[in-house]
């Protein structure tokens, strides 16, 4: 005889017990257990302006320029044996390393609007089946736009003579 049991989902423990021909078996009881979690897990984008960090799981989405490096940095809440950073945009999976202090890196060019997940191993093989996913958005980086403001009118002027010059310069 055989028997098929089945949860849609175990978030309470759920306590039950096999019987066979009206004997009674021993109690059995299943507890969750929650997959991994990342504490501060953030992007780090690094551009010739500066650098931007944004916290991953708050309402804000990841803005870069096209050719910006971004990193995704987290510090698990326990032990990992391995993660992964998964780019919408890319064909494989990267590979997350572990630094001193306990945080974990990836790294990665933009290039084009995408979603980020982050999959992470414990020890003990559990990961979550479902982590949740981060919306990445690529501006393309414009030509910097430089306005001549004097002289305004023609101006005629010899070789010797010095010309003053005003201008405004912009870069997004």
């Amino acid at each position: 005889e055989a028997a098929t049991m089945g949860l849609a989902s175990l978030d309470a423990p759920f306590e039950y017990r096999f019987s066979w021909r009206g004997l009674p078996g021993r109690s059995y009881r299943l507890e969750p257990v929650s997959p991994p979690r990342w504490k501060n897990l953030r992007a780090v984008v690094r551009a010739p302006r500066g650098e931007r960090v944004f916290v991953l799981g708050s309402a804000t989405a990841v803005r870069a320029r096209g050719g910006d490096w971004v990193s995704i940095v987290g510090e698990p809440e326990e032990e990992l044996s391995s993660a992964t950073l998964r780019v919408s945009a890319s064909d494989a999976p990267l590979a997350m390393r572990s630094a001193s202090g306990g945080a974990w890196s990836a790294s990665f060019l933009a290039t084009q609007d995408a979603s980020l997940v982050v999959d992470a191993l414990a020890l003990d093989g559990r990961s979550d089946p479902s982590p949740p996913s981060y919306a990445l958005l690529v501006v393309a980086d414009e030509a910097p736009k430089v306005e001549l403001l004097s002289p305004q009118m023609p101006l005629q002027a010899s070789p010797e003579d010095a010309v003053p010059v005003a201008y405004a310069a912009r870069d997004d």
